[in-house]
C-alpha cells in the first residue's frame, strides 16, 4: 500500500483499529527556549525521602532535541525528530545561573547534552530531508558541524560563579567526535567524569549494518585518537561503550568477537544487555519477520535467563582480561 507519510496511519488489529497520527513539526528555537524558561520544579516533593533517578538529573541541563542517527533500534527519532532543534546559548547559561544557586546544587553541573550530545549546533546546507539519513552509510555531505559553538558553550558554563565542574555525561557519536578533534580534545580533558559514555552497540559489520552505525573501523579510530589525548594530558579516565547483545542477527561467536576486541583494547565495561523491541523501530520489525530490511534471513536470539546467552558468553570472556589502568 502508497500513502502519504505526512498522513494518518489506520491499522486493523483484532476487532479495533489502531490510528497513528504523523508527529507534529519540531519546536523552533525561540519556542524550545520558551519551554525551558518555565518554572520547572527541580527538587522532589516533600513527601519523598528520596528519588534515586533525581540525583541523576537534578544538575542536567538539556541543550537540544532530536536526533539524526536514525540508529534502527532506537525510538528517539520517532519522538523527540530527525531534526536538530537546540536552545540559544542565553537561554542555557539563564539555566545554568538558576541552577548554581539552587539549594541542592554541588558546584557541578551533571550534563549539557541532548540524545547526542556532540550534535549541537549542527545544521543541514539545505534544511533537512524529509525522510534524512544523516550518517548512514555515511556523513551526508550536507551535514554541516560548527566546530567551536558546543565546546563555546560548555566553556561559558564553566565560568559561571558558582559552578566548579561541568560534565558531557550524554553519549557522543564516534564518528561527530573524530570531524571536530578539538571539541572532542576538550570534552576529554574537561568535561568527563572518569570515563566518556560512547555507543559503538557492537563490532561485528554485518550486525552494525543492521542496527545502522558505523563500521567497527570508526570506533577504532575514536578510541586511538582517545588514547592519544589521554596520554597528551596524563589522564585516567576511559572509555565507557554501549553494547548491544542478541540483536537480530547475532550469534553465539559474533558475541566471541566482541569479547575478545574488548580484550585486545583493554576496554572495561559492564553495561551491556540484551536487545529490546521498541513499537515503531526498524529493528523490532527484523526481530519479528526474522528477516533484515533487504530480505535476508536472520538468527534471532530469544534469551532464557537472566544471566544466560551471550551475556554470560561476554562476561566470561571480559572476567578473564587483566587491564592495566
Amino acid at each position: 500500500m502508497i500513502f502519504d507519510k505526512s498522513s494518518p496511519l489506520i491499522q486493523k488489529h483484532g476487532a479495533f483499529y489502531i490510528l497513528s497520527f504523523p508527529p507534529q513539526k519540531p519546536f523552533t528555537e525561540n519556542e524550545l527556549d520558551s519551554v525551558y524558561d518555565l518554572p520547572f520544579k527541580k527538587n522532589f516533593p516533600s513527601y519523598c525521602k528520596s528519588v534515586p533517578a533525581w540525583n541523576m538529573i537534578n544538575s542536567s541541563i538539556t541543550a537540544h532535541r532530536g536526533c539524526y542517527g536514525k540508529c534502527s533500534f532506537c525510538a528517539i527519532t520517532i519522538h523527540q525528530g530527525a531534526n536538530i532543534v537546540g536552545r540559544s546559548k542565553e537561554s542555557i547559561l539563564k539555566e545554568a545561573k538558576r541552577l548554581s544557586e539552587s539549594p541542592f546544587f554541588n558546584k557541578t553541573i551533571t550534563d549539557v547534552g541532548g540524545p547526542t550530545a556532540n550534535m549541537y549546533g549542527s545544521k543541514c546546507k539545505i534544511g533537512w530531508c524529509k525522510n534524512p539519513s544523516c550518517l548512514f552509510p555515511t556523513i551526508c555531505k550536507n551535514l554541516i558541524f560548527d566546530k567551536n559553538i558546543y565546546k563555546d558553550l560548555l566553556e561559558s558554563v564553566k565560568k559561571i560563579e558558582g559552578v566548579k565542574n561541568v560534565f558531557v555525561s550524554s553519549g557522543l557519536r564516534f564518528d561527530i567526535a573524530l570531524q571536530k578533534p578539538d571539541e572532542t580534545e576538550f570534552i576529554i580533558t574537561e568535561c568527563t567524569s572518569g570515563h566518556l559514555k560512547i555507543a559503538p552497540e557492537h563490532i561485528d559489520d554485518e550486525i552494525l549494518k543492521l542496527m545502522r552505525k558505523p563500521p567497527n573501523q570508526e570506533f577504532v579510530k575514536f578510541v586511538e585518537f582517545f588514547e592519544k589525548i589521554k596520554k597528551k594530558h596524563y589522564l585516567k579516565s576511559y572509555v565507557l561503550p554501549y553494547l548491544i547483545l542478541s540483536f537480530p542477527g547475532s550469534s553465539d561467536n559474533s558475541t566471541k568477537k566482541l569479547g575478545h576486541f574488548l580484550n585486545d583494547y583493554k576496554i572495561r565495561t559492564y553495561q551491556y544487555q540484551d536487545f529490546t523491541p521498541v513499537p515503531q523501530t526498524m529493528s523490532t520489525a527484523m526481530f519479528f519477520a526474522k528477516t533484515s530490511v533487504e530480505g535476508k534471513k536472520l538468527n534471532v536470539v530469544y534469551p532464557s535467563a537472566i544471566n544466560g546467552g551471550q551475556r554470560e558468553i561476554l562476561k566470561n570472556l571480559l572476567k578473564k582480561a587483566s587491564f592495566s589502568k
